[in-house]
């Protein structure tokens, strides 16, 4: 089982000049190489490592983060999705990730889990 390690994530803020940063868990390794792509940082500078850390679903609800699925193939052929989070303040992700290795496999694709809505 991954250990878990905190990450940090920056969104805009009320003013533009100043950007949030909200602490959250992930498995160690899922944003290795994505900090660009996704606004997600591991490494932690000495004052952060004990700042409080949100659930990813409050994150999820603020609208400031975005959850997308990235669809992989697996060495044997399959298909698989990884969760990732995103920042608000990065527009261009869908585009910017596609190729990208993540985990040991090249992302296919972006996926946007829609809400089932009743009419």
């Amino acid at each position: 089982m991954a250990r878990f390690v905190k990450h940090k994530i920056t969104v805009s803020g009320v003013v533009e000049l100043e950007p949030y940063d909200f602490f959250f868990l992930a498995p160690e390794g899922s944003y290795t190489g994505l900090t660009t792509e996704t606004g997600v940082d591991a490494t932690l500078a000495d004052a952060e490592v004990n700042m409080p850390t949100c659930k990813v679903e409050e994150l999820v609800k603020s609208g400031k983060v975005k959850r997308k699925y990235l669809r992989v193939r697996t060495t044997g052929g399959r298909t698989r999705y990884i969760k990732i989070l995103h920042s608000d303040q990065k527009d261009t992700f869908d585009a910017d990730i596609i190729g990208k290795t993540v985990q040991g496999r090249v992302v296919e694709a972006v996926v946007t889990r829609q809400s089932a809505s009743f009419a």
